[in-house]
């Protein structure tokens, strides 16, 4: 098994038991961040802040699990806090933390929720496709003029922002 760095919440303070485990008052630490050392050579850390991957799992795409599918995961999550009943999401833009935003709301909110992925980068915008999300190209409409055309009743939920539009 290979290790990966993940941030550590206790889930005792009032924030993690509301369910904003990002504003944690407890946190062991986020190397890094809160925690000196996350570009020293060496650095002393608690065996704690580490969960096993597999090795045929390459550290890259482990990586991803917790920036770009826990971000995403993360932000639905307090979606959901504001809003429990999301019909819809916008995701403004289709770099990596937008596609994971667009793989987690299928995976927890299921594929019958439509997600609309706006960009201007063509292969960004078939990833999108790929990933069974509506993929708006800001070249060709605006957001107002693609929703308009394509029937959308508004969004429930807009990433990075939360709003009812």
């Amino acid at each position: 098994m290979s290790n990966v760095v993940r941030r550590t919440v206790r889930g005792a303070c009032r924030s993690c038991k509301l369910g904003f485990t990002n504003q944690c008052l407890s946190k062991r630490g986020d190397m890094g961040f809160t925690k000196d050392g996350g570009y020293g050579p060496y650095m002393v850390v608690n065996e704690t802040i580490f969960f096993p991957v597999d090795h045929e799992l390459p550290l890259s795409e482990a990586t991803m699990l917790l920036d770009i599918m826990g971000t995403g995961g993360h932000a639905i999550k307090r979606g959901l806090l504001v809003h429990p009943d999301i019909q819809s999401i916008l995701v403004a833009g289709a770099g990596p933390i937008g596609l994971g935003v667009l793989a987690m709301a299928k995976i927890l909110l299921g594929e019958s929720i439509p997600v609309y992925v706006m960009d201007m980068i063509p292969y960004r915008l078939e990833l999108v496709k790929k990933l069974g999300g509506i993929a708006i190209d800001l070249t060709e409409n605006s957001l107002d003029e693609f929703l308009q055309a394509n029937g959308a009743q508004g969004i429930d939920l807009a990433k990075p922002g939360f709003c009812r539009v």
